[in-house]
């Protein structure tokens, strides 16, 4: 994923944040993970997650709560 994005910033000039997650294949019990995905800088060469100093809570802990209904489904 890492390299298709950085080629996207490439040809686009944009910046990209790819929010992904789902249950743990190694548990059982469906725990869920989320991993970001951060392509592009700002002025002070910081990527997203480290320019906003709130990024978890602002929207990685919101998706893990997404991912949740999502899931439960399946594991509840």
């Amino acid at each position: 994923m890492d390299a298709f994005f950085k080629e996207m910033e490439m040809r686009t000039g944009w910046s990209f944040t790819v929010l992904a997650g789902g249950p743990e294949p190694s548990h059982a019990d469906g725990k869920i993970r989320t991993l970001a995905l951060h392509v592009g800088v700002d002025r002070f060469d910081q990527q997203f997650s480290k320019a906003h100093e709130k990024f978890y809570d602002n929207c990685v802990a919101l998706f893990a709560a997404f991912l949740e209904n999502v899931y439960c489904m399946f594991y509840f």
